[in-house]
């Protein structure tokens, strides 16, 4: 029936669940290698091997499939470590974006959304950003707990600036992200919680 929901999708277990991410990881692969505006159910289903029938009726349409892709990308399984120092925190914050950039799945995702107009989307990426930034404040207690100085209102440009610097490279000048420039940019980032200018 139409009307009832299916269970969330990560709650979802056997075969089931392994149905749910052989088509998100279909939706992926063809957003990196068609892009949002030729993505179909079609497609999906072809490249997932479940029929688009049940796409449809699990999701309906194109939008709210990828929306449900995109959002079973868990940040959460960054390996972030308590280094015992903000400089040693941040460094490894650094590393752990640097690696999830890196991941195929995530340079389309980041393509899908620079590219589209689709405000639905931009606002997910907003709420899916906003979700998981509380993953990275503990950086900033543990810092002050320590009895570090530390300027937390700076966190959020500290986090733009290593971020956006990452997205740059992986959108507009496909640059590698590699090792040493993460290190520099880790540093960047401690500089501006630890200064006002």
């Amino acid at each position: 029936m139409t009307s009832e929901k299916a269970p969330p999708l990560k709650r979802s277990r056997g075969p089931s669940q392994q149905i749910t991410q052989r088509v998100f990881s279909a939706v992926l692969a063809l957003l990196h290698e068609l892009g949002y505006s030729n993505l179909s159910m079609e497609a999906i289903a072809e490249r997932s091997g479940v029929h688009k029938t049940t796409l449809y009726r699990r999701w309906g349409s194109v939008v709210p499939l990828v929306k449900d892709a995109i959002a079973n990308v868990d940040m959460g399984e960054m390996a972030f470590q308590d280094t015992g120092s903000l400089r040693g925190d941040m460094l490894n914050l650094a590393q752990q974006f640097a690696l999830h950039f890196r991941k195929p799945e995530i340079i389309a995702i980041n393509q899908v959304i620079a590219g589209s107009k689709d405000k639905e989307l931009e606002n997910l990426m907003a709420e899916y950003w906003l979700e998981r930034n509380s993953l990275f404040t503990d950086i900033i207690e543990r810092a002050v707990n320590r009895g570090e100085k530390v300027i937390a209102e700076n966190f959020n440009l500290a986090m733009e600036t290593m971020v956006g610097a990452m997205l740059l490279r992986i959108l507009m000048t496909r640059q590698t992200i590699d090792d040493e420039w993460v290190e520099e940019l880790g540093r960047v980032a401690y500089q501006i919680l630890i200064s006002d200018g």
